[in-house]
């Protein structure tokens, strides 16, 4: 990791450099797919930062049919994707106070170009 110049002067820059331990990464714990079957209880929802109040995308083509039914997601193709999504109208603050009442808890959330992404992740049952 590069430390930011410390001073500017003229068109000559005093350039400092340090090096910054790497953060610990967490490993998620216990078997990807359960005893029973079921796929890894992960989601990513995402919106676009002009979109702030919806729609907000809540999955893809795999994702739990049960969940995108309680959230009352569309499955669309846009025209030029071989794939489909699921979409709500309603801003990502609403999707996520839905999924957070069924289990669901954040893990991380960031921003990729003009979209917003969090992911959320639910303990196995």
């Amino acid at each position: 990791m590069w430390a930011f110049p410390h001073a500017m002067q003229g068109c000559q820059q005093n350039v400092k450099l340090q090096t910054v331990a790497s953060p610990k990464i967490i490993q998620p714990q216990g078997p990807a797919v359960s005893s029973q079957g079921h796929r890894m209880p992960y989601i990513l929802i995402s919106t676009k930062k002009r979109l702030e109040t919806g729609p907000t995308n809540v999955g893809d083509e795999d994702s739990d049919p049960a969940v995108m039914n309680y959230l009352g997601a569309r499955k669309m193709t846009m025209l030029g994707n071989n794939f489909s999504e699921y979409h709500v109208d309603e801003p990502p603050r609403m999707v996520l106070n839905k999924l957070e009442q069924i289990g669901f808890r954040v893990l991380t959330m960031t921003g990729v170009g003009q979209t917003l992404v969090w992911c959320l992740h639910r303990d196995a049952e």
